[in-house]
């Protein structure tokens, strides 16, 4: 039974293995992907699409959950094209010691002065 339910997965993820945002379009009211409507797709097709579009907040979600998060997507990226993309390509990673090393510039011999200078008002 476990590798019936393996070989699901590994069926529904290869379907949906190269799909990109391209494949998705809408007929009226209703989003497709391949020309066929997202609702049709049965829970783990979509678990699938979810993931390989890299969609947060769909992990324990329920189907008509992760066709609304598909469809916000979809018309969020047809609106604002792909100012959205390069926003997600390079996230900016905050390393734990960033403060302390923001202290040490801040408070050291070279920025000292000008640092304790900031509260004076500037004379013409």
């Amino acid at each position: 039974m476990e590798a019936a339910r393996q070989s699901d997965n590994v069926t529904a993820a290869r379907q949906f293995n190269n799909i990109t945002w391209a494949y998705f379009s809408n007929v009226g009211n209703e989003l497709t992907v391949w020309n066929q409507d997202v609702k049709s797709l049965n829970y783990k097709d979509l678990r699938a699409v979810c993931s390989q579009l890299k969609l947060q907040g769909i992990k324990n979600a329920i189907k008509d959950q992760m066709i609304k998060k598909l469809a916000f997507m979809h018309q969020v990226k047809t609106r604002y094209g792909k100012a959205s993309e390069v926003l997600e390509s390079s996230p900016t990673r905050k390393e734990p010691q960033c403060p302390f090393r923001l202290l040490n510039i801040l408070f050291s011999d070279q920025f000292a002065e000008g640092f304790s200078q900031l509260g004076n008002v500037a004379s013409c």
